[in-house]
């Protein structure tokens, strides 16, 4: 008799594939809501940094009221881009889960739409941190100085390091607590 987790886990893997490439292939559609959700999180720290952004599939170029000067005098505005994929993996990753469990289809929508904060609040910190790395004058010009750099720091991290693979596997946990239960049960491991 195969185990019940054995198949859980069969189930999740052959479903990674297929929504990975579904992921790849609906990224510049998720990437515009999620980049529009951003704007709020990169306001919290300055209100007018963001002015605009310009989408071209994953990669979002955020136009900032920040002027820069390049070695030669010219001046312009600086317009980071932000490749979104970096910060949107997890969604397929919660797919396969979901659909791994056999999950309602209202908890794969509602889990994904929970994702979008999750996600857009990576692309934001990679903005902010960027503008840091630009160095002291024009984070100070951003209001990124101080504590304010602090905060960017450890938000970077936790959006691009945590949020991305923890966020999509404790919304399965609680969208599948009954079925956690039942793979936990002595009837499921045993022989």
């Amino acid at each position: 008799m195969r185990s019940p987790v054995a198949a859980f886990l069969v189930r999740c893997l052959l479903w990674l594939v297929p929504c990975y490439a579904a992921w790849f292939l609906a990224s510049a559609a998720w990437t515009r809501i999620v980049a529009w959700i951003a704007l709020p999180f990169i306001r919290l720290f300055h209100p007018e940094l963001a002015s605009g952004m310009e989408i071209a599939g994953s990669d979002i170029s955020f136009v900032t009221a920040l002027t820069v000067h390049t070695p030669t005098g010219a001046e312009g505005l600086l317009v980071p881009d932000v490749d979104a994929r970096t910060y949107t993996h997890g969604l397929p990753l919660f797919l396969a889960l979901m659909l791994a469990s056999r999950a309602r289809w209202s908890g794969i929508a509602i889990g994904a739409a929970v994702l979008i904060p999750v996600h857009a609040w990576g692309i934001a910190f990679d903005l902010l941190a960027q503008i840091i790395r630009m160095g002291p004058e024009i984070a100070a010009r951003a209001g990124l100085a101080g504590p304010s750099a602090n905060a960017v720091a450890l938000g970077y991290q936790a959006g691009s390091l945590i949020f991305p693979v923890l966020a999509p596997v404790v919304l399965w946990v609680v969208f599948n607590a009954k079925f956690l239960r039942e793979l936990r049960s002595p009837a499921a491991v045993a022989p």
